[in-house]
């Protein structure tokens, strides 16, 4: 917020000094003016102040209004400011933004469209403090289509059936299906596990269903502080079952980082944990974990652990 502030104040004085600006810009056309060849000077300097003030005013955010990019990200509205650690994460926050990688639509290498009539399942991948959660809301509630979902009042899950049908389901989500492959449920979790939990939902086998994935991914190092935050105030995500080929890890695979909850956490405690699946979420939960025997660490080194887990969450990220 410093950064902020201090923008605030520049523009605050560049405004109490404006008079001054055009009283001397004022008396200094006076006397130009005597001079006819000067004319078209004073017009063309008078023309651009002008649209100087006028561009200063509209590109940093209407007098006074930080831009994005003068705060950090904050999609869940988690104040994540600090004294200890808002300096770097400004600074890495300019940096990501003048650093961005823009999308092309080569990247998109399936050219079947989603078919809701058809057999098309839209699956969403909800990965922790992505802004998953409103996202999910819009899909159940804000979407114009031939057959709305229908969502009842207390209650949060929504019926979103295909358009010629009360029974065939397009979406599985949180809000249409709730948790039904486990609480945040990774790529892994759902690839095992939506075919048949659609089955039993719909009564019936489809081997025709095909399946698009949607996620939302954010800026790690912002994602990462929230899911801190959060934690902090007592999210421990404990019911989360983690299946990997049927089997659910044992504690020397995936131990604890904490007993009941981790409240009150610091930073340094919440980084140095070695196994808190906070570190490398999203990658995580958009690979394949069985490529790498799931969460028995000790099967190859870490480096290629990594490197297998990345490659695997890049493809996957474009098939969806």
């Amino acid at each position: 917020m410093g950064f902020c502030v201090r923008k605030l104040r520049a523009k605050a004085l560049f405004l109490r000094k404006l008079p001054r600006y055009i009283i001397n810009l004022t008396f200094s056309a006076k006397i130009m003016w005597d001079n006819r060849k000067q004319k078209l000077i004073v017009l063309v300097t008078g023309v651009m102040f002008a649209l100087g003030f006028v561009y200063a005013i509209l590109i940093n955010g209407h007098m006074g209004l930080c831009t994005e990019v003068d705060r950090f990200p904050n999609v869940d509205g988690d104040d994540v400011h600090s004294t200890n650690f808002a300096g770097d994460i400004l600074a890495y926050n300019d940096y990501r933004t003048t650093n961005m990688v823009p999308f092309h639509h080569s990247l998109i290498t399936d050219n079947q469209p989603f078919n809701m009539s058809g057999n098309g399942v839209m699956v969403f991948l909800h990965i922790q403090k992505t802004g998953g959660t409103n996202f999910g809301q819009h899909l159940v509630k804000n979407l114009e289509l031939e057959k709305p979902c229908r969502c009842f009042k207390g209650k949060k899950r929504c019926e979103c059936y295909r358009p010629h049908s009360d029974s065939r389901l397009w979406l599985f989500s949180r809000f249409s299906t709730g948790w039904s492959c486990g609480l945040h449920a990774d790529w892994t979790e759902l690839a095992e596990c939506v075919p048949g939990m659609l089955d039993h939902k719909e009564g019936q086998a489809d081997d025709a269903r095909r399946y698009y994935y949607i996620t939302m991914l954010r800026e790690p190092v912002s994602r990462y502080l929230s899911e801190f935050r959060h934690v902090q105030r007592g999210a421990t995500w404990k019911s989360s079952l983690h299946l990997c080929k049927g089997h659910i890890p044992s504690e020397q695979e995936l131990p604890p980082c904490f007993g009941e909850d981790w409240i009150n956490v610091s930073l340094n405690e919440f980084m140095t944990c070695p196994w808190n699946l906070a570190n490398n979420r999203q990658t995580r939960m958009i690979a394949d974990l069985t490529l790498v025997d799931c969460y028995n660490v000790s099967s190859m080194s870490a480096r290629d652990r990594d490197q297998l887990l990345l490659q695997s969450a890049k493809t996957n990220l474009l098939r969806m």
